[in-house]
C-alpha cells in the first residue's frame, strides 16, 4: 500500500511497501560490504532516509531499483516496512547508463563492476552505442573505457585474484590481453609472492615476461599473414582482433603493432602452412618412384626431434610414403656448389623460417660434412672410449639404484624409531629440499609424481616431493630419507664413476648381492645390444636388396 506523496528537486518521493521492489539484474554492482550495510541500516533505522531510491514501474505494481540498492538492502538489514523511492519511466538503454554512471562515482567500486557495467552498455542493441560514445557520457577517456572492458576477457581465476587483491589492477590488465590458455599459464606466477622479500611481480616485470613469451612478431611469420584458409574461422592476421596493432589504444606500450597475441591461432597456422609443404613434398617424392618414393625428411631448428604426428595423416594406410625426423645434430644443411650424394630435402618443422625445404645430409658416415667423418684416428678413438664409458655409466645407474632399492626393502624399518611423525617429515623435507635437482627429478619419476610448474614455467619436482612427503606413513619417510641420503651413490655422475662406499656398506650390511643384479642388469644389456645389432644386420640386407632391385630396373 502506498502512503501519502511529497515533493522533491528530483521529482515526486513515493513510501512503497519494501516487499514490492526488485533488484536490478543489470546492476554492475555484485559485491556490498556486510559491516558498512549494517551500519547504513542502523543509521536509516535512527535517522531515517536521506536520498530517496530511483525505481522504475514494472508489472503488476512492482518496482524496479535504478539507483539506491544498497540502502534497499539496508532497509531490509533493519526490517523496516516501508521505503522512500522517486519512480521515473525509463528504457533499458537508460537504466545501463544510469547505473553506470551512478556506481562510477563510487569509491567502492571493483574494477571487474566497471567493466561488467561497460560490457553491458556497449552489447545493447537499441539504441547501438560505441566506445567513443560512452566514454563521453561519462566523462571518461576512450583508452580508459577500452582498457576497463578488457578486463572481461579475464579468465574467472584472474577475476578472483584481481578481487581478492593477489593481482593488481596494472598486473590484471596486461593479463588480459592474453588468450585464456596463456593466461591460465602465467596467473600461478604473476600472483605468486617470492620468498625473499614478499613482494609479487610488478606491471613492468609481467610485461616483459608476456611480451617475451606470449607475443609473437608477424613480420617473422612463416606462413601467409594475409591467407585467410590456412586455419578454419580464423581472419586473416591484419583483421584478427587480437593483432596488437588491431586497438593500438589496448597495447600502448608495444612498438611493433604486427604482433599476434594468439600463441595457439599462430601455431595452428604455421602447422598448417608446413603440412601444405608436406603435401607437395609427397606429390614430388611418389613422382619418383610410384612403389618405393623416398622418405619425406623433418628437420628442426632446436636440439630435440620434432613432433610430427600431428602435420600428416601418419596413420593413413594406402600411403606409401614413409616420414622421418631429425634434431639440429643430425644434419648439416648443404651448401650451393657442394657435391654430395647423400643430399636429399628436409622440411623445416620449427623456427621463423618453419616450412622451409633446405637441402640437408643426414648419412653420418658422409665424408663431406659430417665432421665426425673426417676425423683423425686419435679423436675417433677418443669418442669411442666416450661413448664406452657412458654406456658402463647408465648401466651402473641400473645397478646401483636396484642395490639400493633392494636394501632398503631388507632394512628392518616397520619397527620404527624415537622420532615423532613431526620430526620425520621435518628431516625429509630438508633433505628434499637440499637435493641435487636430478636426484629429486629421478625419484619423482620412480614414483610416478607429476610436478607442477614452478613460478618459471618447468617442472618443480621439489614442491612435488615435498607434497608427497605429507602422504607418506612413518616407514616410508625413512625409507625415503634413507632413499635421499644415498642419492648421490646411486646416481653416478658422468665426471666418473667413483666407488659408492656408502650404499655398498649398507648392502653388505643388510645382505644384498650386489654381484648377482650387476650379473643380471650386465646380462639384460647384453640381450638388449645384441637384439639392436641383429635389427641393424637386417635393415642393412633390405636396403642392399633394394638398391640391387633398383639398379635392375634402370638396366
Amino acid at each position: 500500500m502506498i502512503s501519502a506523496t511529497t515533493e522533491s528537486s528530483a521529482g515526486t518521493v513515493r513510501r512503497v511497501p519494501i516487499t514490492l521492489i526488485d533488484y536490478s539484474p543489470t546492476n554492475p554492482r555484485t559485491s556490498f560490504d556486510e559491516r558498512g550495510l549494517h551500519e547504513l541500516a542502523a543509521s536509516i533505522k535512527s535517522m531515517g532516509l536521506l536520498q530517496p531510491v530511483t525505481v522504475r514501474p514494472k508489472a503488476e505494481g512492482r518496482y524496479e531499483v535504478i539507483a539506491g540498492e544498497r540502502r534497499t538492502r539496508a532497509h531490509v538489514l533493519a526490517q523496516l516496512d516501508t521505503i522512500d523511492v522517486i519512480v521515473r519511466d525509463m528504457a533499458d538503454s537508460d537504466v545501463l547508463t544510469a547505473q553506470t554512471i551512478e556506481n562510477l562515482q563510487r569509491a567502492d567500486l571493483t574494477p571487474i563492476e566497471e567493466a561488467d557495467g561497460f560490457a553491458l552498455l556497449l552489447s545493447q542493441d537499441e539504441p547501438p552505442i560505441t566506445v567513443a560514445e560512452l566514454a563521453i557520457r561519462i566523462g571518461k577517456s576512450v583508452g580508459y573505457v577500452r582498457s576497463r572492458v578488457q578486463l572481461t576477457h579475464l579468465v574467472d581465476e584472474a577475476k578472483a585474484a584481481l578481487r581478492a587483491n593477489t593481482l593488481s589492477l596494472r598486473v590484471a590488465l596486461q593479463i588480459a590481453r592474453l588468450t585464456e590458455v596463456d593466461q591460465r599459464d602465467v596467473l600461478p606466477w604473476a600472483t605468486e609472492t617470492d620468498d625473499w622479500n614478499g613482494h609479487r611481480p610488478g606491471e613492468r616485470q609481467v610485461a616483459d615476461q608476456i611480451e617475451q613469451r606470449y607475443f609473437l612478431d608477424l613480420a617473422r611469420a612463416p606462413f601467409d599473414t594475409k591467407d585467410t584458409t590456412l586455419v578454419e574461422g580464423k581472419p586473416a592476421c591484419a583483421a584478427c582482433p587480437l593483432r596488437t596493432g588491431f586497438d593500438p589504444s589496448l597495447f600502448p606500450d608495444i612498438k611493433k603493432k604486427d604482433t599476434c597475441t594468439d600463441r595457439a591461432c599462430f601455431t595452428a597456422k604455421r602447422d598448417a602452412h608446413v603440412t601444405q609443404v608436406v603435401h607437395v613434398q609427397i606429390e614430388r617424392a611418389q613422382r619418383k618412384d610410384i612403389t618405393n618414393p623416398p622418405p619425406i625428411a623433418f628437420v628442426s631448428a632446436g636440439w630435440e626431434s620434432p613432433e610430427i604426428e600431428h602435420l600428416v595423416g601418419m596413420g593413413d594406410e594406402d600411403s606409401r610414403v614413409s616420414f622421418e625426423s631429425f634434431k639440429q645434430s643430425e644434419y648439416v644443411i648443404v651448401k650451393r656448389g657442394e657435391n654430395c650424394e647423400h643430399t636429399r630435402p628436409g622440411v623445416l618443422v620449427d623456427g621463423p623460417d618453419a616450412g622451409k625445404v633446405l637441402r640437408i645430409c643426414t648419412d653420418a658416415k658422409c665424408k663431406t660434412h659430417r665432421a665426425f667423418g673426417v676425423k683423425s684416428p686419435d679423436t675417433q678413438d677418443y669418442h669411442a672410449k666416450e661413448r664406452e664409458r657412458m654406456k658402463k655409466m647408465q648401466q651402473e645407474r641400473i645397478v646401483l639404484r636396484r642395490v639400493l632399492d633392494a636394501s632398503i626393502a631388507a632394512m628392518p624399518l616397520e619397527q620404527g624409531c624415537t622420532l615423532g611423525r613431526l620430526e620425520l617429515q621435518l628431516v625429509a623435507t630438508a633433505l628434499v629440499k637440499r637435493g641435487w635437482h636430478e636426484h629429486i627429478k629421478q625419484m619423482a619419476k620412480a614414483r610416478g609424481i607429476e610436478p607442477p610448474k614452478s613460478k618459471y614455467g618447468s617442472p618443480d619436482y621439489t614442491a612435488a616431493m615435498c607434497t608427497y612427503i605429507d602422504g607418506l606413513n612413518d616407514t616410508d619417510l625413512l625409507r625415503l630419507m634413507v632413499d635421499m641420503s644415498l642419492a648421490s651413490d646411486a646416481w653416478p655422475t658422468s665426471y666418473g664413476l667413483e666407488k659408492p662406499e656408502q650404499l655398498l656398506a649398507l648392502a653388505k650390511r643388510v645382505g644384498v648381492d650386489v654381484a648377482a643384479i650387476r650379473t643380471e642388469v650386465n646380462t639384460a644389456a647384453r640381450a638388449k645390444s645384441k637384439t639392436k645389432e641383429s635389427k641393424k644386420k637386417v635393415n642393412a640386407t633390405k636396403k642392399m636388396v633394394s638398391k640391387r632391385g633398383k639398379g635392375s630396373a634402370r638396366t
